[in-house]
């Protein structure tokens, strides 16, 4: 049993299992891109990652040249939260069956093909998630104003509230385009001897959740001979 607190105001909600596999079942179901939906279900619990770095991810960040699927896929610093560059982990059977499934739709449409056999056929550089016309979301530039001064960052509200109409229309109460990172935050922090690997699949210095915080000095048990991409197929099963 994971650890599942209560969505708060200011907090997504964590889902349990069950829930998260009736999200993903309604979504196959409804909208505009269910193939689409469906994959950015999975990623987003199984890696953690959030979805404006999902929104920037490119073909040739998922894929090798051979148009095999990367096991990790790193994320760039222009990307990312924060500018912090960091590591992500597809080895959930799911979530690869998810993309396999989306990159042939793509090809049946013929969304960012080239005339180049490598990369399965697709322009490097066209992004990952696409809207139903085919197009990459548009990322808007924002400024939040801290104590030490403006900060610019990028957001992508489309994607945002995309997210937040799966877990609606499926009846999740607090679901939202950060519950990804919060229910796989959940089940590593369940496991005590493990939880300071939650740092290197969120990639955040310390609080993750409300309450929980680790150290990198934390023991790691038997994990510590395991390399992260062994240790990501173990916790990342859902």
């Amino acid at each position: 049993m994971y650890y599942h607190p209560k969505p708060s105001a200011s907090h997504a909600a964590a889902l349990r299992p069950g829930q998260l596999r009736h999200v993903i079942r309604v979504a196959s179901i409804t909208g505009r891109q269910p193939i689409r939906d469906v994959m950015l279900l999975w990623l987003t619990h199984s890696t953690g990652v959030r979805v404006t770095e999902l929104a920037s991810i490119e073909i040739r960040d998922l894929l090798h040249q051979s148009g095999q699927l990367r096991e990790e896929v790193y994320l760039r610093a222009a990307i990312t939260k924060h500018s912090r560059p960091r590591t992500i982990y597809l080895t959930h059977s799911k979530t690869i069956t998810a993309i396999d499934a989306w990159l042939a739709y793509r090809r049946e449409r013929g969304w960012g093909l080239s005339s180049d056999p490598e990369f399965r056929g697709f322009r490097p550089d066209e992004r990952l998630v696409l809207t139903h016309k085919g197009r990459a979301f548009e990322l808007a530039r924002k400024v939040r104003h801290l104590n030490t001064g403006p900060v610019e960052y990028r957001c992508c509200d489309a994607l945002q509230q995309l997210m937040s109409r799966l877990y609606r229309q499926a009846g999740i109460k607090g679901g939202s385009s950060h519950s990804g990172r919060r229910t796989l935050a959940a089940k590593v922090l369940q496991r005590p001897a493990r939880s300071s690997w939650c740092s290197c699949f969120l990639a955040m210095a310390r609080r993750i959740m409300c309450g929980h915080t680790w150290t990198l000095g934390q023991r790691l048990s038997g994990w510590r001979s395991m390399s992260l991409c062994d240790v990501a197929l173990n916790i990342c099963q859902i």
